[in-house]
């Protein structure tokens, strides 16, 4: 699971903590959670290797009170903009087998 972050607060550790990660070969972290690493521009990601779901929120690694609300996401790729995840994102969750179908018949 590829979980993007934006750094719209200008945090200044953006760290991801998570937990009930079905199938993940760390099933949770312990808090304030792990680093994220910096993308581009105010982007930043972490990989959960394995997970086909998990709880998790963003957090301000230097300053724990700066913090979303718990989320609760299923395998793939998720991007994250402070107040909703972007609606390709749900919509690969949603059809992910269809679309890796799809992509494996015409791509592969």
């Amino acid at each position: 699971m590829i979980i993007h972050y934006y750094n719209a607060d200008n945090w200044s550790k953006p760290s991801v903590h998570y937990w009930n990660a079905t199938g993940a070969s760390e099933g949770q972290t312990t808090w304030p959670g792990k680093e994220m690493e910096k993308e581009t521009g105010n982007w930043y990601v972490y990989t959960i290797d394995g997970a086909t779901a998990s709880s998790l929120l963003f957090v301000d690694g230097s300053n724990t009170n700066a913090k979303t609300s718990d989320l609760s996401q299923k395998e793939g790729e998720w991007w994250y903009n402070t107040t909703l995840l972007f609606f390709v994102g749900m919509l690969v969750a949603r059809f992910y087998s269809s679309i890796m179908n799809y992509l494996k018949k015409y791509y592969y």
